[in-house]
């Protein structure tokens, strides 16, 4: 057999390593289980806990691999009708966490809190309470809604630990479709209230403390929290079926699907129903506002009270703590450690006593 030169072979075995090689960059790029900022999708897979790789760190309000520049950044509040009419909401499934509590007349509102990930589409957005002012103020964000109760807009103006973004006064920045009815029309994104942010300077960098969440979990074998259906009756106020919410657990997915008046709850931008890692009910006192023409109430925020925590299909007795308007919500077990949440989207839920049923 003939033999090659040195110099010949030399150079066939370097263009042999480089034809290698650029098959094996290709392989890599054609597989997006190897994106170095990957995340775990649903299903059995996603039981293990979400491993931080190169290039992200667990994000601060889902616990889930993020790109270091946008968990540093201030999350984003707004205020989401949840008013029959609203539904199906834009946005909700992208939040990290999501305060669900009632106003007047028996009905409910939402404040979805985006830090991870982005919602192009956003809405339909409404008025704020000072109640979810007070939940929102730990997290410094960018606080979107369509004006407020006389009390809410007070409250708004005299703090400096968030970026006031109303529509009542922005413009451009919102927009109404013509599908719908006013109110309950009023969209934006949250990519928009950044930008709006921004022009403004504005925007702030992200002074969060994490939420504690679990490295290591493993769903228990014979879950004892599958159904959990939550009422919300202020005092005074008889409950009304198409705000009672619902949460089916699904071990396949260790999540819980939401439902709200008897129907799947549904995110319009993916057309998906909504998956919960973590539930929270958080039971406290409320009252009527004296003399307020339109029935609102008023919700207390500090101090402590009792919890549940739902997760991974089991229900644990908790204590919530906040001690003071620029504190963030706390959960601690019956041993006053703090309750680590599963990694992913997190629910809480504002009621008053007695209107949870578990099953």
């Amino acid at each position: 057999m003939t033999r090659l030169p040195p110099t010949l072979l030399a150079l066939l075995l370097i263009l042999t390593a480089a034809v290698l090689s650029a098959v094996a960059v290709g392989v890599l790029a054609a597989s997006p289980a190897k994106s170095a900022l990957a995340v775990p999708t649903a299903g059995p897979a996603a039981l293990a806990s979400p491993t931080v790789l190169s290039g992200s760190i667990r994000g601060p309000l889902d616990g889930l691999p993020t790109p270091r520049q946008r968990a540093d950044r201030a999350p984003i509040a707004a205020m989401i009708d949840n008013f029959v009419a609203a539904r199906p909401q834009s946005g909700t499934g992208e939040a990290s966490v999501v305060y669900e509590a009632p106003v007047e007349g028996g009905i409910t509102r939402l404040m979805p809190i985006f830090l991870e990930r982005d919602a192009v589409t956003l809405g339909p957005i409404r008025s704020a309470r000072p109640y979810f002012v007070d939940w929102a103020l730990p997290y410094h964000p960018l606080f979107v809604h369509d004006g407020g109760s006389p009390a809410a807009q007070s409250l708004i103006k005299s703090l400096q630990d968030l970026v006031d973004v109303d529509a009542a006064r922005t413009g451009a920045t919102f927009h109404r479709v013509q599908n719908r009815q006013a109110p309950h029309n009023l969209f934006t994104g949250t990519p928009a209230v950044r930008t709006l942010a921004r022009l403004r300077n504005r925007e702030m960098t992200g002074k969060l403390s994490p939420l504690p969440h679990q490295v290591d979990r493993k769903p228990p074998s014979h879950p004892t929290a599958r159904l959990i259906t939550i009422r919300f009756a202020p005092p005074g106020v008889t409950p009304n079926s198409d705000y009672t919410v619902g949460y089916r657990y699904d071990p396949a997915d260790d999540a819980y699907l939401r439902s709200v008046g008897g129907t799947p709850s549904v995110d319009s931008l993916t057309g998906q129903q909504i998956r919960v890692s973590n539930v929270v009910v958080m039971v406290t006192s409320m009252k009527p506002i004296p003399n307020d023409p339109l029935d609102r109430i008023s919700i207390r925020t500090t101090g402590s009270g009792t919890a549940y925590v739902f997760r991974s299909g089991e229900r644990i007795a908790a204590t919530w703590s906040k001690p003071s308007r620029n504190a963030l919500l706390r959960l601690t077990n019956a041993s006053g450690f703090p309750i680590r949440w599963n990694p992913g989207t997190s629910w809480i839920e504002v009621v008053s006593p007695g209107s949870v049923d578990v099953r």
